[in-house]
């Protein structure tokens, strides 16, 4: 039996290649638990499919990238044979519905020990979108947790804010949810696949 998986992204106008700033990020309903993403103005997310987009020629290339699931929890998960993607949208300039939408899904997700980013290109990139503190600096070394391969990514760009999903409560935090356990997110994303 395959093991389905589904997890949240932080919100990216740039096709989780890199940061794409504070508009549309999240707060937490509990201000005295405040997202990642409402503190730093990103998520380690943003970068997921940074070296996907880098060797979309070469199939078997094996991409390294970030999901918040696998920072410091599930790591009894070596192995997700899918892994379906959403994002939570708020408030955003773009125009957007704020609410869940679908991303895609990666197949053979391996979880790895983590790898560090370089400083320089994450500041780079934050700086570009005027985010200009290094709180971010204990996270460099586990900017990267999972590995995945060019020919198991299935994204939906550009259509991922296009129509939104809907999830229940519950299923808003960045965690892992087995498709078994919560099978109406499936139901959802059913008009996509």
């Amino acid at each position: 039996m395959k093991n389905i998986y589904f997890s949240r992204l932080t919100p990216n106008f740039n096709n989780w290649n890199k940061s794409s700033g504070r508009d549309g990020k999240c707060t937490a309903v509990d201000p005295n638990k405040p997202l990642y993403e409402e503190t730093h103005g990103f998520g380690w997310e943003e970068w997921l499919f940074e070296e996907y987009y880098e060797n979309l020629t070469k199939p078997e290339y094996i991409c390294n990238g970030f999901v918040q699931a696998f920072n410091h929890q599930n790591q009894d998960k070596d192995h997700v044979d899918r892994l379906y993607l959403y994002t939570k949208l708020c408030k955003n300039k773009m125009g957007h519905d704020p609410g869940c939408y679908f991303v895609g899904y990666i197949d053979n997700v391996k979880r790895i020990e983590p790898i560090t980013k370089v400083q320089r290109e994450v500041q780079a990139d934050l700086s570009a979108r005027d985010i200009h503190d290094n709180l971010f600096i204990p996270m460099l070394s586990f900017a990267k947790n999972i590995s995945f391969k060019v020919k198991d990514v299935h994204v939906e760009f550009p259509m991922v804010y296009q129509q939104p999903i809907q999830l229940i409560r519950g299923q808003f935090r960045f965690s892992l949810y087995d498709l078994n356990d919560h099978p109406n997110f499936l139901t959802e994303i059913n008009n996509y696949l």
